[in-house]
């Protein structure tokens, strides 16, 4: 069977990067874990996330994928006590995906499979840089490019100087973050150099865990890939955002 329990805060912590991208997806149930890719609708960002079983008090064995509102699942997670419990089950009689929080049930119709978008594209990257920082200093370069009403940010590591920035240009200011090896918890590799849009950069910030590790893999010009932890382990986020490229 389809069926799980597990807390309210722990569910939302996994699967926030994914109703803050799309408005739908599939949930690909397995033994092992719960899959969730999602992708915008510009193509321009897209986020994969598994969320083993051991996240989970009780975990059902069936492999099903069903279609999902994100959008009805983020109401009933952000309207209920982080700490409750959440039923999750899936009705076949009906066809509908039940969740329960507080003997409150939410029976969601399921979407079309056919009309939700979840092709994951592969870019097949090679990455130059890995770099690996704390959630409070990415989150802080980001709202610090808020600040400057920054469109875009501009990722940086110099190999020669081992010195990491995250940049920000607004109109007139700008706002930038440098860190040395020191500072960082890792880094490895070449020099390289990528700009993101800021309104996906902050849909990222919006769902980092708080005090978790961001590796973040650069290559010029390339999609940058940002990965973390949820759930204490129990779950990772791949979450890849295009590159700004200028034109000139």
């Amino acid at each position: 069977m389809v069926n799980g329990t597990i807390e309210v805060g722990k569910f939302d912590e996994a699967v926030r990067t994914a109703y803050l991208l799309s408005d739908d997806c599939k949930l690909y149930f397995d033994p092992n874990r719960i899959y969730i890719p999602t992708i915008d609708g510009s193509n321009s960002a897209f986020t994969k996330i598994r969320l083993d079983k051991s996240a989970f008090a009780t975990y059902g064995d069936e492999k099903l994928t069903i279609g999902a509102s994100l959008e009805k699942i983020k109401n009933i997670l952000t309207n209920s006590p982080s700490d409750s419990t959440l039923y999750i089950d899936f009705d076949r009689t009906d066809g509908r995906l039940d969740f329960e929080v507080n003997g409150q049930q939410f029976m969601i119709s399921q979407v079309d499979l056919d009309s939700i978008k979840s092709d994951i594209p592969d870019p097949d990257v090679d990455y130059s840089a890995e770099v690996t920082i704390a959630e409070e200093d990415l989150s802080r370069s980001i709202k610090g490019a808020d600040i400057m009403n920054a469109d875009r940010m501009t990722f940086i590591y110099n190999s020669d100087s081992g010195i990491f920035r995250m940049e920000a240009r607004g109109d007139s200011d700008i706002t930038m973050q440098e860190m040395n090896s020191d500072e960082l918890i890792d880094v490895e590799g070449t020099s390289a150099e990528v700009v993101f849009s800021h309104t996906f950069l902050e849909i990222l910030r919006k769902s980092l865990p708080k005090a978790v590790e961001i590796t973040i893999l650069l290559e010029n010009d390339r999609p940058g890939l940002f990965k973390f932890d949820v759930v204490n382990g129990a779950g990772t986020v791949e979450f890849m955002i295009a590159p700004i490229i200028d034109p000139n």
